[in-house]
């Protein structure tokens, strides 16, 4: 433990008493180093009830905007987006801790469209963190569990990024379903993500949709699909991204940032990071999933209980 006073990191710092708030129980701890006491706040540094804590998360979780969830709890917007900050910090590093070591059959990777500040014909200079962004997802078929999450512009080096994850928490040999996107199927020309961080590890196969109608926003019809297999041997009968763009669904619905022609979008990158972290939680750890009947964590049996905010809020895991 890293003492609160002198920054020391000891295995001799002992208990030294306790207190109560109204947040409940604190520790006191006794520094052998220094001599002073410290204790470890209970509610992440917030001078607020840990219950109202509990409903903005739980709010922000169910499509709720910064603002809405500001007139219904009476907290103010700035305290919103620290409770955002604060668990958007906690469910990334519980995610990072608890997703090892999956076991799949077949991966769907995708990227979702959104917009950061202003649109890209607004801005008065080019700027990484504003304008067009993209959340990028990597999904299991079977458990719909999301392995991985990356928010950042449609570039080839965040696919890189992207994949990279996805190749440390998936154990075994697993087919990749993605787009035809040329960083993914890397065309004449173009170097391929998926080939520079897997190699010939996977079987990846890319399905690419054909509509009769173009117009973006207007009822299509769909043409054809083309699948191809681009490393490996992969199975293309069973090459769908369905299962991503059905994830992609659920976080448009769920996710104000994510709404289209509103005033929903994020004016930081980084809140939109937050929120893509505690959604990813949500959706994985705490979300029964009405096909397979419980949470995709459980399914995919990296979990063995279906969580609340109340043990996210509460993870001993990581230090704020």
């Amino acid at each position: 433990m890293r003492c609160g006073k002198c920054g020391i990191e000891s295995i001799c710092i002992k208990k030294a008493g306790y207190f109560k708030n109204r947040n409940g129980r604190v520790q006191r701890y006794s520094c052998p180093h220094c001599g002073k006491t410290f204790s470890i706040s209970n509610n992440n540094g917030m001078r607020i009830k840990k219950e109202k804590i509990h409903a903005v998360i739980r709010l922000l979780c169910e499509s709720s905007g910064i603002r809405a969830i500001h007139r219904l709890t009476g907290l103010h917007q700035e305290t919103v987006l620290k409770i955002l900050e604060l668990s958007g910090k906690i469910a990334d590093q519980y995610q990072k801790d608890k997703i090892k070591n999956v076991k799949s059959e077949i991966v769907c990777a995708d990227e979702i469209h959104t917009i950061v500040h202003s649109k890209d014909w607004g801005m008065k200079s080019k700027d990484p963190a504003k304008g067009s962004q993209y959340a990028f997802l990597a999904v299991d078929a079977k458990s719909k569990l999301i392995i991985n999450s990356l928010v950042g512009q449609r570039s080839l080096e965040n696919a890189v990024d992207f994949f990279k994850t996805v190749k440390e928490r998936v154990a075994n040999r697993f087919q990749l379903n993605t787009d035809a996107w040329t960083a993914y199927s890397g065309k004449i020309g173009r170097r391929s993500s998926i080939k520079t961080v897997f190699g010939s590890e996977i079987d990846h196969a890319t399905e690419e949709k054909h509509f009769y109608k173009t117009g973006q926003f207007v009822s299509r019809s769909l043409a054809k699909t083309v699948r191809k297999a681009r490393v490996g041997n992969p199975d293309l009968n069973r090459a769908s991204t369905s299962f991503v763009e059905r994830t992609n669904l659920t976080l448009r619905l769920f996710n104000r940032r994510f709404t289209r022609c509103t005033l929903g979008f994020s004016k930081k990158l980084i809140n939109l990071r937050h929120s893509l972290s505690l959604f990813s939680w949500n959706f994985n750890f705490a979300w029964k999933h009405s096909t397979i009947k419980t949470t995709p964590a459980i399914a995919s049996g990296i979990a063995f209980a279906i969580m609340t905010v109340v043990e996210l809020w509460d993870y001993a895991g990581i230090t704020i």
